[in-house]
């Protein structure tokens, strides 16, 4: 029976040209695929050949194992029983569970870790990410991945000490040393491959990023270099930033160490710690105009840097252990372009007087305290106290940055028993006298108070026997204490 059958395949075949001028070939995934019969010279079936999924396969029909990531989508999933796995996986891009087709999409975290049998896994276009270690410690794995659809995103060491993986799509490849991360629904940052096939390759003395790439069909744009990500590229010298990135992330460039150029574009908006620590070589940079933050330690260990900062606008914020103030890892030289202080209010004046002490209040106005003297010796001592209307406070890890509050109240005792007093100014920010807070000045012998002031707490001008005092009730909204004002020479009010 086989011989008559095989007889008749035969004679088939022979006189297959007398009766057609090409043949049809129906494929699992569903597609027909026609050949010219002079074409063909023979038909080999190879049980072992890598295809591509595109058809929907049945749970039951795959050994692999899933994870559901949405209503629509899967992700393969790390699973013992991998370990027994034939040479040959192919995995699908859609898996029917339970009457509901869902769409294969990623690759997870060690899905197929030292999966030493298995000898060639096929990955299909709906594939668009593969995640940490997924095919870690592979060491006789061909890996033939289909990204027609775009860039792959790889994560660390993907496919460390695997044989070899080859793109089908070799275009949708930006650059065999970058990875990308998707930030939103447009954007991504970019920074170097970890992956086992990219990490032992040099980074080359210069690299070039892409302004867009292309991901599952979709094109996003590159708006960041990824947090560490090109640190110790120690064969680095020079780097490009394409007009689209508008932030450097943490430790980007650390210790590049023989990293001499590097050009700013005018839409960097931040540079985050350590970006540019331990770049020893780097001579100069100009941080552009557009830059309002420089975080901690930001050019940290670079002693050969001039760097220039244009704060035209003044509106760079630069922690102070960015650029100096490092102890012994500070840059070369800094250069502003504008020497002026950096001031929410320009109008403000500096309090040079070291007598004075502020409480920052809940408002963000600030209290005049003395405590009687306790923390200035010589607080006791003044014959003429000008409060200020407003007082510049340097930030506290901010490079040349200021901060401008009005001052708005004095606490209570602040100048009791300042016996040598004669005379206080009075701003007209000012809004509370605190209770005690000029008891037993006996010398004071003036002072106005403006329409601003709305409480005079208790025994405020106590034992001022030599006291003239002007009261501004203007408003005629303001709140005596007991006795704030009873021992004073005289008391008038202007309304």
């Amino acid at each position: 029976m086989k011989k008559k059958l095989l007889l008749l395949v035969l004679s088939f075949a022979l006189c297959l040209p007398m009766f057609a001028e090409s043949i049809c070939v129906n494929l699992k995934n569903g597609e027909t695929v026609r050949f010219s019969i002079e074409s063909v010279e023979n038909v080999t079936i190879c049980e072992d050949l890598p295809i591509f999924l595109n058809s929907v396969v049945d749970e039951s029909q795959t050994p692999l194992k899933f994870k559901l990531l949405s209503d629509s989508t899967l992700e393969v999933i790390k699973d013992d029983s991998y370990q027994e796995l034939d040479s040959v996986v192919a995995i699908p891009a859609k898996v029917r569970i339970d009457g509901k087709v869902y769409d294969v999409v990623g690759i997870g975290r060690r899905a197929f870790y030292s999966c030493y049998n298995i000898t060639k896994v096929t990955i299909p276009s709906s594939i668009c990410y593969i995640d940490d270690e997924a095919f870690y410690e592979c060491p006789f794995l061909d890996v033939l991945v289909d990204n027609s659809n775009g860039i792959i995103y790889l994560g660390v060491i993907a496919f460390h000490f695997t044989n070899n993986v080859t793109y089908t799509h070799p275009e949708y490849v930006v650059d065999e040393k970058l990875k990308f991360g998707i930030l939103t629904d447009s954007t991504v940052d970019v920074g170097l491959r970890e992956s086992a096939d990219y990490a032992f390759r040099p980074l080359g003395k210069s690299i070039e990023i892409p302004s867009t790439v292309k991901i599952k069909g979709k094109i996003y744009t590159v708006v960041k270099i990824a947090n560490g990500a090109f640190e110790y590229g120690s064969e680095l010298e020079s780097f490009d930033f394409p007009p689209t990135i508008t932030s450097i992330g943490s430790g980007a460039f650390k210790y590049c160490s023989k990293l001499k150029e590097i050009n700013l574009p005018s839409t960097i908006t931040q540079i985050e710690e350590e970006t540019f620590m331990g770049c020893k070589n780097l001579k100069y940079i100009e941080i552009p105009e557009s830059v309002t933050y420089i975080e901690d330690r930001a050019f940290a260990y670079d002693d050969s840097l001039d760097i220039v900062i244009n704060n035209s606008k003044e509106n760079i914020k630069i922690k102070k252990s960015a650029i100096r103030n490092c102890c012994d890892y500070r840059c070369k030289s800094v250069t502003y372009l504008k020497e002026s202080s950096i001031v929410i209010d320009t109008t403000a004046v500096y309090d040079y007087s070291t007598l004075f002490s502020y409480r920052l209040l809940p408002d963000s106005t600030l209290e005049i305290i003395g405590d009687k003297g306790k923390y200035h010796s010589d607080f006791l001592t003044i014959e003429f106290a000008e409060i200020p209307e407003k007082v510049i406070i340097e930030d506290s890890y901010y490079e040349n940055v200021y901060y401008v509050y009005p001052v708005t109240s004095i606490s209570d005792f602040t100048f009791s028993d300042c016996e040598k007093l004669k005379s206080v100014k009075i701003p007209s920010t000012l809004t509370n006298i605190g209770k005690d807070a000029f008891y037993n000045c006996h010398n004071l012998t003036s002072i106005e108070i403006p329409s601003s002031v709305t409480h005079i707490g208790d025994s405020a001008f106590s034992n001022c026997e030599n006291l003239d005092v002007i009261i501004d009730n203007s408003e005629g909204n303001i709140d005596l204490g007991k006795d704030a004002l009873s021992d004073c020479k005289s008391v008038k009010y202007l309304k």
